[in-house]
């Protein structure tokens, strides 16, 4: 009897923790859990859709960005003291139409000159004559249409050679390197002038290194 009455007060017991306030208080607790980790799994799918978008801004960013610009690593030193050897530089691409060079702009120019490779070798230059300019070169001193020009950005302000009066032709430019005692430019019958073609860029960041990163004009 005894035995009997101590199960008939655990199975009250049961009835009481297992009431239907308590079963309903169970299913409570299990559907909030159940609703937060569906909110936690659409916040971590928008936050990865997020992500996804971001990663393909970017790298679309980057593909519109190399049809338009392009980083050059200078080795030569015609360019000294504005463009040293082993400078970053930044070009702007497809930046000019016939209308669209001005006097004193710095340029990338594709020539038929050949690296030690092999390979067709670019340089780096300044336009001095644009279509319609006559040039002159004479005693150190470079003269456009009788004009002496001021080259502060030429080193040692002194170009070396002598030029006769030459008429720039439609189409075409004039161009010196900075370092006029090195440079070879259009003084040089294997470059001569230059055709619009011929122009890769424009130069118009100084990359690296970071101490002298700038604009160049």
């Amino acid at each position: 009897m005894e035995r009997n009455a101590n199960n008939s007060e655990k199975i009250r017991e049961l009835e009481e923790e297992l009431s239907d306030e308590k079963i309903a208080e169970l299913f409570k607790i299990d559907d909030e859990n159940v609703i937060h980790a569906a909110e936690q799994a659409r916040r971590g799918k928008r936050l990865s859709m997020r992500r996804l978008i971001v990663v393909l801004a970017v790298v679309l960013g980057i593909v519109v960005l190399m049809q338009f610009f392009s980083a050059r690593v200078v080795y030569e030193r015609s360019m000294e003291d504005t463009i040293a050897p082993r400078d970053c530089v930044l070009l702007a691409l497809k930046a000019y139409n016939n209308a669209g060079i001005v006097h004193g702009d710095i340029i990338m120019i594709e020539t038929y000159l050949l690296n030690e490779d092999g390979r067709a070798r670019d340089l780096i230059k300044r336009v001095i004559g644009l279509p319609g300019d006559t040039i002159e070169i004479i005693d150190g001193g470079v003269f456009r249409n009788g004009e002496l020009l001021d080259e502060p950005y030429a080193k040692d302000e002194v170009t070396a050679g002598k030029i006769a009066p030459t008429l720039v032709p439609e189409g075409c430019m004039f161009v010196l390197g900075d370092n006029r005692r090195i440079s070879i430019d259009s003084r040089d019958a294997r470059v001569g002038l230059v055709e619009f073609d011929q122009i890769i860029g424009k130069v118009v960041f100084r990359l690296l290194p970071l101490s002298r990163s700038g604009p160049l004009s």
